[in-house]
């Protein structure tokens, strides 16, 4: 199977998953005011330069009837997807970066108001749920950040990672590193849905130092720890076991982190 997917501008796919039942979720960011509508629509019409699209696909169907459904989603500035998973009750959950202060937020969000220069969203939609919008804040401090990275476990927790620049990045001081490295940082977050205020954000962390510093990828393993993944100018931290335990010059080293919740 293959198929193009996009309206007359910029049509860029970023998240993909599949459900049990086969159905195909994916997401991308878009400019295009005319990509491909299905079913009720949430948001109908591009509200910014850039707005996060997602759709649902059927590939058992051919043709139009395959597209189950799509929607725009964001607000009047950038709003750029770059992951996108299922969680245990089959709902989709979005992230990304936007520069929107009215990014669709729900009223049990973590962090109700944009920070600036552009903040993480974490969004979780339902498609065949009227209120499509089940979940969704805003993540970040006064400077930019980026999330590349996202997972969910069996109960309901999302994980985060990224990068940032704030020195003031909601993290939590039961953590790894609770204060900025002067540089581009990883942050790694980890949300409880549904609960408002600070006590959403159930720990955070930075990791990094001066130089750049960013991760791509996060997991939950089997023994409830966090594996991120990514790439550093040398400032994380390491021990005895580990395979590369110096950095070995050049731009950047990949790195592997395994955090203990």
């Amino acid at each position: 199977y293959d198929s193009y997917m996009g309206g007359e501008l910029v049509d860029d796919g970023r998240g993909i998953a599949v459900d049990k039942n086969g159905l195909v979720y994916f997401a991308c960011s878009s400019n295009s005011t005319l990509f491909p509508a299905a079913g009720y629509q949430s948001q109908s019409n591009l509200a910014g330069a850039f707005d996060v699209v997602v759709g649902v696909m059927d590939l058992t169907k051919t043709g139009v009837d395959s597209l189950l459904y799509t929607s725009y989603l964001g607000g009047t500035q950038n709003d750029m997807v770059r992951a996108m998973t299922l969680d245990s009750a089959g709902n989709m959950v979005v992230t990304g970066y936007t520069l929107s202060s009215n990014f669709p937020v729900t009223a049990d969000a973590a962090q109700l108001t944009y920070a600036g220069n552009g903040d993480i969203f974490v969004s979780v939609l339902n498609y065949t749920n009227s209120k499509f919008v089940l979940y969704s804040t805003y993540l970040g401090g006064s400077d930019g950040e980026v999330a590349y990275g996202l997972t969910t476990d069996s109960s309901g927790y999302i994980y985060v990672t990224g990068y940032t620049l704030s020195t003031d990045f909601p993290v939590t001081a039961n953590t790894i590193q609770p204060t900025w490295g002067n540089g581009i940082d990883v942050f790694v977050t980890k949300i409880k849905p549904h609960v408002a205020g600070s006590a959403g954000i159930v720990w955070s962390t930075f990791l990094g130092g001066p130089t750049i510093n960013n991760a791509y990828a996060v997991v939950v393993g089997s023994d409830g720890r966090v594996y991120v993944g990514g790439y550093t100018g040398g400032e994380l931290p390491t021990q005895a076991a580990s395979y590369q335990a110096a950095y070995q010059g050049g731009y950047t080293d990949g790195f592997l982190a395994v955090i203990s919740q």
